[in-house]
């Protein structure tokens, strides 16, 4: 971050998985740069929103379809070259 960021003008997010070294980490990044939020285990309810949806019907169903298309395009452009 100090080569990112050394003025503390920029970055005002940073997030982390919740291990209680990490969470000291959170707690340091924040005393040092007052502009940043930290989250912690945001990542993993992400993840879990995205899975329970992929899995949903309708949506399942285009991400195969769109997988399907990528995977078609993908194989012409390797037959024509």
């Amino acid at each position: 971050m100090r080569e990112i960021d050394p003025n503390k003008e920029f970055i005002d997010l940073v997030v982390f998985d919740g291990a209680a070294n990490i969470q000291k980490a959170a707690q340091l990044l924040e005393e040092h740069y007052p502009r940043v939020t930290v989250q912690t285990c945001i990542e993993h309810t992400v993840s879990l929103i995205f899975g329970r949806l992929y899995l949903s019907g309708p949506i399942h169903a285009l991400c195969k379809f769109a997988k399907l298309v990528s995977e078609m395009l993908l194989f012409n452009v390797s037959i024509k070259y």
